[in-house]
């Protein structure tokens, strides 16, 4: 059976030895290869090398701190990397907060996609889970652009369904027609297995309102979840804004 004081010391060194041994022999080897090409001590490049990397890392804590702080606050919970990502997450995510607003659950994740020059963006998903079962499954997307035809020219609508990681998806799920023509029909496009059961839910009264609500992104519902997707995501201190904001564009969608 394993005693206290050796799990006190398994989770030393995991915690806390194992990561700067890490470090040390990454800095080492940077530090080797920096010295041998630009004529420095091996000593200097080494630890400069193991400074910029625990300053890069702090920064990244500390933003995370602050995610936990601001959300705390609010009474809801932050996770920094979770083992178990949100269901309509497609890639990497880093920062879950999970809460209620006006006694309504939701989940809110940030997600970073990179491209094929490893750049990385980052994307935030909004998921609704509770009352939206009565909805047809759907996706809609919505482009900055006046008409969708224009955008696919220009390629701000291509990459709004690679940041949400629905390429897939939406080859596989038929294109539905809005019922009614509307600003918001000319800058989106609408995909759905039930074309007449997502037409109902796109009334034209839904369709001004959207369009004043949602300037680029998604909007899908699945799995008795409405989820919103958008491009950024919001600072800490936007976080409220940011859930109230989603929260309007369910109660529009839902009715």
């Amino acid at each position: 059976m394993e005693t206290l004081d050796g799990r006190k010391k398994s989770s030393l060194w995991r915690g806390w030895a194992l990561p700067i041994l890490v470090l040390a022999g990454v800095s080492a080897a940077v530090g080797f290869g920096v010295s041998r090409a630009q004529d420095v001590s091996f000593v200097l490049a080494s630890g400069a090398t193991f400074v910029a990397v625990v300053g890069v890392l702090g920064a990244l804590m500390g933003v995370f701190k602050v995610y936990e702080l601001a959300a705390g606050r609010l009474g809801w919970r932050c996770e920094i990397r979770p083992q178990a990502p949100p269901k309509s997450a497609n890639h990497e995510v880093d920062i879950v907060i999970t809460g209620e607003f006006e006694g309504r659950p939701f989940t809110l994740y940030r997600e970073l996609t990179r491209d094929a020059n490893r750049k990385v963006t980052m994307q935030s998903g909004l998921e609704w889970a509770a009352g939206e079962a009565h909805l047809p499954a759907f996706s809609l997307w919505v482009s900055r652009a006046f008409d969708v035809a224009a955008d696919r020219v220009i390629g701000a609508g291509a990459m709004v369904r690679s940041i949400a990681g629905k390429l897939r998806a939406r080859n596989e799920v038929p294109r539905a027609e809005f019922a009614n023509p509307s600003k918001l029909a000319r800058r989106s496009e609408l995909h759905a297995p039930d074309a007449a059961a997502a037409q109902a839910v796109f009334s034209p009264t839904v369709c001004d309102a959207l369009d004043l609500l949602v300037s680029h992104g998604s909007i899908e519902s699945r799995d008795g979840m409405l989820v919103v997707h958008s491009i950024g995501f919001p600072m800490p201190w936007k976080l409220e804004e940011f859930v109230r904001h989603g929260e309007e564009i369910r109660r529009v969608v839902t009715g």
